[in-house]
């Protein structure tokens, strides 16, 4: 750096005291589906794991901040023992300082503090835009595997459009539709034991089937994030920014719940960002996204997506439910050299395995929304 390079520091801000600073930077360039004070109120005042850290960037000879950036803390298990992770998140700098050095050195004072002085967490993840690759390769995050978003495509006349006249597409893909539509009734009928329902509000039942996946011998060297009805709730049903709603399956014996989807409302695509089986459960995975389907094609929607990273046991799941890889976006993760001799938390072998693409089971609930 030379002599002429700004000096840059960084300092914690007070969620609380210091929202006015963060929402004005906020709105210099993010723009949280428009509605930052919302945002804010409900993912950083209101977060269920703990109010995010948030860290201002200033520059020597500026009197007030030029960027700003969180860590949200995610509760997550392995090995039936609790993790605290940490997302980087709403990462915004004035237009002047949108450059290299400024957000490598607030990233990396993030880290050092979150990972090694204050050890708060265990490890940091994020899922980086292109733009950003080059910074968090930088201070030390490791390629972990890939978000994969998945699409079932529920009606053919618009793919079909591309490559015959309308008026066939229409037919043609009319044709189609039923008799997958009717395959997937047939499957329907197949699992008699399993009964279907839109819910608004997690209740108790999905307490109990955390229970049984967080301690589940499958699920034991999983890396996966709370998810009992408090998170679900908190994410999805009081979320200012979408509106979620739950497809249960439920046992037709004790009502009990065997699967979800968590479901965002509105618009052509019925998107999934979040979903659990309960693993004891013989054919529960196929069983779930066999009935979202039909439901989501007699809904009106044109296709069913999903993002997932995690085991290739429920990839191929998903892709045998006709869900087929169109994206995919990267995931970071970093674990500090302190965090991975400290056994308090998780012991030397699973922080041998954090960085481990088949070790974690990650969907959009794990993101800030």
């Amino acid at each position: 750096m030379s002599n002429n390079s700004p000096i840059y520091t960084l300092t914690a801000a007070n969620i609380n005291l210091d929202s006015e600073q963060i929402l004005g930077l906020w709105k210099r360039g993010l723009a949280h589906a428009g509605m930052p004070e919302a945002k804010f109120d409900w993912y950083y005042r209101k977060n269920p794991d703990g109010q995010p850290q948030a860290f201002f960037l200033h520059v020597a000879g500026e009197p007030e901040a030029v960027g700003v950036a969180a860590v949200a803390t995610r509760h997550m298990h392995m090995n039936t023992k609790l993790l605290t992770a940490g997302e980087l998140v709403d990462f915004v700098a004035l237009p002047e300082y949108r450059t290299l050095f400024p957000a490598l050195f607030l990233q990396k004072e993030i880290r050092r503090i979150a990972l090694e002085e204050n050890r708060t967490h265990t490890l940091l993840y994020g899922l980086p835009n292109p733009k950003s690759l080059a910074v968090v390769k930088r201070i030390g995050y490791q390629s972990v595997g890939q978000m994969v978003r998945r699409v079932r495509m529920l009606r053919s006349a618009g793919y079909l459009s591309r490559h015959a006249p309308i008026w066939i597409s229409r037919i043609i893909g009319a044709i189609i539709d039923r008799i997958r539509l009717g395959a997937l009734a047939l499957q329907s009928i197949a699992q008699p034991k399993f009964q279907r329902q839109w819910i608004d509000r997690p209740d108790a039942r999905f307490d109990v089937l955390w229970q049984k996946v967080k301690t589940h011998n499958k699920w034991r060297d999983v890396l996966i994030g709370v998810r009992d009805s408090a998170f679900l709730t908190w994410r999805f049903a009081e979320c200012p920014l979408r509106t979620y709603r739950f497809f249960t399956l439920l046992s037709a014996v004790d009502n009990q719940l065997i699967a979800y989807a968590a479901c965002a409302i509105g618009g052509d695509s019925l998107e999934v960002h979040d979903f659990l089986v309960d693993l004891s459960e013989p054919d529960a995975g196929k069983a779930l996204w066999c009935a979202l389907s039909a439901e989501a094609f007699h809904r009106g929607h044109s296709n069913i997506s999903v993002e997932f990273l995690g085991a290739e046991s429920i990839q191929n799941e998903l892709e045998v439910a006709g869900m087929m890889k169109r994206q995919a976006r990267p995931l970071y993760a970093t674990v500090s050299a302190t965090s991975r001799a400290d056994t308090s938390s998780v012991n030397t072998h699973d922080q041998t395995t954090l960085l481990d693409e088949t070790r974690w089971y990650l969907t959009c609930a794990d993101e800030d929304g």
